[in-house]
């Protein structure tokens, strides 16, 4: 990489800019050993840059070049985050990239009571490309009955723009379990087998902490949890197969990641840019909304 090293400072051109430190910069000798090692990376750039010093603090996490922490509000003591969700994290942060809506998502996920649940669920959405809004909460899709009734328990009614929850004493709470009582979605190849021609889907979105069981039938593609946002309706599956990339027909586009990011773009929004929530509907022990 084309360089220039003086008495006093060093310069590397990197896409026909220059990065210049001089001897006060905390960086200096470890770039000029690179450079004189041959070991200079592009990557290596952002030695350059100060900010990337500072560690970035967002709700109990602590990013830096130590890696993704844990501080507990009560003792103030660090715990570092391994896997692939901090490594992620950290990648995005060394590269200037934007992390908030990752560091929200592993701030709910450390709140979920079932450490399989915490170790295995960024793996699953990256695998198969679910969406992870700014507020750090899932986007997925879920097919129901025209009638906005569910379609295994036609007595259990959704509704567009409201938050479903159903008593977590109730539910089937083994992360495993295939089968069980929750409120399940996915993404669009579990939807579309799973759903009616007639069927409508639904887009929802989920606080990680509130995923109790991700089922290894229909191939881990879909979620159990015991609260759903439900966004707005999208069609019926009829309508909607093929719109999205599947296996079975990888041409069609956009790929799902794309169309939720662009569904959680039109979630509406307070004059602080915070997601507006819609009502909250409680359900008695028979499935009932309660007033």
């Amino acid at each position: 990489m084309t360089h220039l090293i003086t008495n006093s400072s060093v310069t590397v051109f990197s896409n026909y800019r220059p990065y210049t430190a001089d001897k006060t910069h905390p960086n200096f000798t470890q770039i000029i050993n690179k450079l004189r090692a041959d070991t200079f990376h592009p990557s290596d750039i952002s030695l350059f840059d100060l900010s990337r010093e500072v560690p970035t603090v967002i709700g109990n996490l602590v990013i830096s070049r130590n890696g993704v922490e844990f501080v507990n509000p009560n003792t103030d003591v660090r715990t570092k985050i391994h896997g692939t969700i901090a490594d992620r994290i950290l990648e995005n942060w060394q590269n200037g990239f934007e992390i908030f809506g990752l560091a929200n998502f592993l701030g709910k996920l450390l709140k979920n009571p079932y450490k399989v649940v915490i170790d295995n669920l960024y793996t699953y959405l990256e695998k198969y490309k679910l969406a992870i809004d700014d507020d750090g909460d899932i986007v997925g899709i879920k097919a129901i009955n025209p009638d906005y009734t569910s379609i295994f328990k036609p007595s259990f009614r959704y509704f567009s723009n409201g938050i479903i929850s159903e008593p977590l004493s109730e539910l089937e709470t083994n992360p495993l379990a295939s089968t069980g009582r929750g409120l399940y979605f996915g993404f669009e190849q579990f939807v579309f087998g799973f759903g009616r021609p007639d069927s409508l889907v639904i887009a929802v979105k989920v606080n990680p902490a509130h995923i109790i069981g991700i089922p290894e039938d229909s191939g881990y593609q879909k979620m159990r949890a015991h609260t759903l946002n439900v966004l707005r309706s999208i069609g019926t599956v009829e309508k909607l197969r093929g719109h999205f990339k599947t296996n079975n027909n990888p041409a069609k586009v956009p790929e799902f990641a794309q169309w939720a990011k662009q569904e959680t773009a039109k979630i509406k929004r307070d004059s602080k840019g915070r997601f507006t929530k819609g009502s909250v509907q409680k359900r008695d022990n028979k499935g009932r909304f309660v007033k």
